[in-house]
């Protein structure tokens, strides 16, 4: 692979990665209160789960931080839908 190609190829998964991140957002924000809820509680769950079974595989603390940091920026921009669309 080029550096032209790695280049292209790097943009466009960001430009993916975008279009994801804002049909996430419209989505939550279009999900009536009751089910944002739902869907916090289960991110944070699925996070607690994870956590604990990486740690009992021996990972990193550091390492455990920086992968939640996914699961950290979702649930972030849920409670900020929720929020206004609780007003």
């Amino acid at each position: 692979m080029t550096p032209d190609e790695l280049f292209t190829r790097v943009h466009r998964q960001r430009a993916d990665l975008a279009a994801v991140e804002l049909a996430m957002d419209a989505l939550m924000s279009a999900l009536p209160p009751d089910v944002q809820q739902k869907w916090l509680a289960a991110l944070q769950s699925l996070q607690s789960m994870r956590t604990e079974v990486v740690r009992q595989q021996g990972m990193d603390p550091i390492a455990i931080q920086q992968s939640n940091q996914a699961i950290d920026n979702r649930k972030t921009r849920l409670e900020q839908a929720i929020r206004m669309s609780t007003g």
